[in-house]
Formats: structure tokens, C-alpha cells, sequence
């Protein structure tokens, strides 16, 4: 499934204003790196992990749209390296990328685009063990994407410019990182994800409003207060 801008519909958070069309559609399943074990949690698990994910109303509210429409389910990592390059930056650009989801027991999201200028990207995952050393793994691949990316597009590629990401990698239980899209230089992504015993929280704004950073953490906060201790 594609958008009209010739993303994958993951990339529409990337995408220039100009691409307004919204694709229906489900995440392509990746491979599964070998059997999966019984998980030990570290928290109660909540009674569905579609329970942690907030609203449509919920994220309108946060980012200031009148409504939000799903664009996109995720139940499984996906892959984007051929829309973006140079190829490792997909993890930092996109949500949900395969590359940096390696122990994963069950995942669930979705993709919200705004009325407006907002899109939305919320995603819950279960991992088999503390999912502190699966956020400093996506801490280390998003430090290797420190250089300008471009993301492919049918009608003229983008060009983001991510803020250098830093941090400690040992026991980190969150991380975020700025992009900045030059082909539209008003509009502004944030990624974030941050562990909650076996679980990790991945959400990511992009939008025009110069509050992505506030939205995201504020999503975010709001799904790790979902999650039992």
C-alpha cells in the first residue's frame, strides 16, 4: 500500500503538506528472529495491549486537530529501507521499523492523520525481557543516522535534517530525536520511545505547529500511565 507520494504509509509522517492522501492499510508481517520463549514480565500486563493506545479523540485533543482518522494499523515490524537513504536512518525517520525490533512477543499501533497539518504515529510493543535494553538498542541505531536523510517521494524527494541524537546507552528507559524537513521547513517530527518493564512505548508527532515535541511526550505519557506496574 502506497500513498501518493509514493511512501509506504508509514512515510506520510515524513511527507511534505503536500501529500494529503490517506491509504487504508495493515503493516507487512517481517520476520520473527527465531522461536519465541515464554515472556517473564515485570509488569501486571494490562487485559489487551490495544487497551494502551489512546484515542482518536484523545491525540486530536493533545495535538490541537479537530479529528483524527486512522490511516494505518500495525501489528508487526515493517520495513522502509528502500524509501529512505541512506538505508540505516529508516529506524530514526520512521516508526515500527523491523531493524530495531528483535525480541518482540506482540506489537500494536496505528497511524492518525489530522485534519490539519498532524500525523500521528503510537506504538506498544511486549518484548521477552526488560525493554530498557531494547531502548538503548534504538538509542545506538539512531546515533548512526547523524548526517542528512533523504525520504523518497514520487512528486520530489524529501530532505530531513535530524538533530544529532546523544545518551547514555546503558539501562536508558527513554529516548527522543528531533527531525527537521527541509523540502518544508515549518514542519517538525519527534520520535520517542521509552520502556516500562517488558514494555516499550515508540510514538512519533510531525506537524506545523512547533509543539511536536510537547505532543509526543505527552502521548507517550499518557500510554506508560496505561501500563501497570
Amino acid at each position: 500500500m502506497r500513498l501518493r507520494c509514493g511512501l509506504p504509509v508509514l512515510g506520510v509522517l515524513l511527507c511534505t503538506v503536500g501529500c494529503q492522501t490517506v491509504v487504508d492499510g495493515t503493516a507487512q508481517p517481517a520476520d520473527r528472529l527465531g522461536p519465541l520463549p515464554s515472556v517473564v514480565t515485570t509488569t501486571t500486563p494490562p487485559s489487551s495491549l490495544q487497551d494502551t493506545l489512546l484515542g482518536q479523540s484523545e491525540i486530536a485533543g493533545i495535538v490541537g486537530e479537530a479529528s483524527m482518522t486512522q490511516s494505518m494499523t500495525i501489528t508487526e515490524p515493517v520495513n522502509d529501507t528502500s524509501s529512505v537513504e541512506p538505508s540505516e536512518c529508516a529506524p530514526l525517520a520512521l516508526p515500527a521499523q523491523d531493524q530495531v525490533y528483535t525480541s518482540w512477543m506482540q506489537i500494536t499501533g496505528n497511524l492518525l492523520k489530522g485534519d490539519g497539518k498532524h500525523n500521528v504515529a503510537q506504538v506498544v510493543s511486549l518484548f521477552k525481557t526488560d525493554s530498557k535494553w531494547s531502548v538503548s538498542y534504538v538509542l545506538h541505531v539512531w546515533k548512526q543516522c547523524a548526517q542528512p536523510f533523504t525520504v523518497k517521494q514520487d512528486d520530489g524527494n524529501a530532505q530531513v535534517i535530524p538533530v544529532p541524537v546523544t545518551g547514555d546507552e546503558v539501562n536508558v528507559t527513554r529516548a527522543s530525536a528531533t527531525m527537521h524537513n527541509q523540502t518544508n521547513p515549518n514542519r517538525v517530527c519527534q520520535h520517542v520511545v521509552a520502556g516500562k518493564g517488558n514494555y516499550m512505548v515508540e510514538t512519533e508527532v510531525c506537524g506545523n505547529d512547533g509543539q511536536t515535541a510537547r505532543q509526543t511526550d505527552e502521548i507517550t505519557d499518557r500510554i506508560l500511565a496505561k501500563i501497570p506496574d
